[in-house]
């Protein structure tokens, strides 16, 4: 799935590093719910509009902690941010704070792409396809 299609234009233009130091409001590296909230609104696209009928913002706030927050804080630290970059994608923050989020999306994508094949390789050696 194209994830740039749920940002506007606008945001696709930022770069990683302009939306971590935009939404965190008081400075202290880490992102609230609040501050979540307010990024998804002002972010989303028409695709992610439309997206709402049939996920509701509260939902998607509580996949996106269950995914990154992992002391449980309910806050996000750019450390817990790192870390799941580093685990899932093998990329560092720091590697990815120049980049626009439209070229971080595709490469987030490009990574996602890679284990899904190599995931479908290994199945298909397994059963003989």
């Amino acid at each position: 799935m194209d994830i740039t299609l749920f940002f506007n234009d606008k945001f696709l233009k930022k770069t990683v590093n302009d939306v971590l130091t935009t939404y965190d409001k008081n400075n202290d590296g880490s992102y609230s719910r609040e501050e979540i909230s307010v990024f998804m609104d002002e972010a989303r696209s028409s695709w992610a509009i439309l997206g709402s009928i049939f996920y509701s913002k509260k939902k998607i706030l509580n996949d996106i902690f269950k995914l990154f927050d992992y002391d449980n804080s309910k806050e996000i630290t750019l450390e817990e941010f790192d870390t799941y970059l580093q685990k899932e994608y093998n990329l560092t923050l720091d590697s990815l704070k120049n980049k626009d989020v439209y070229t971080t999306c595709n490469l987030l994508k490009a990574e996602d792409d890679k284990k899904r094949n190599k995931i479908i390789k290994q199945l298909t050696l397994f059963f003989n396809f």
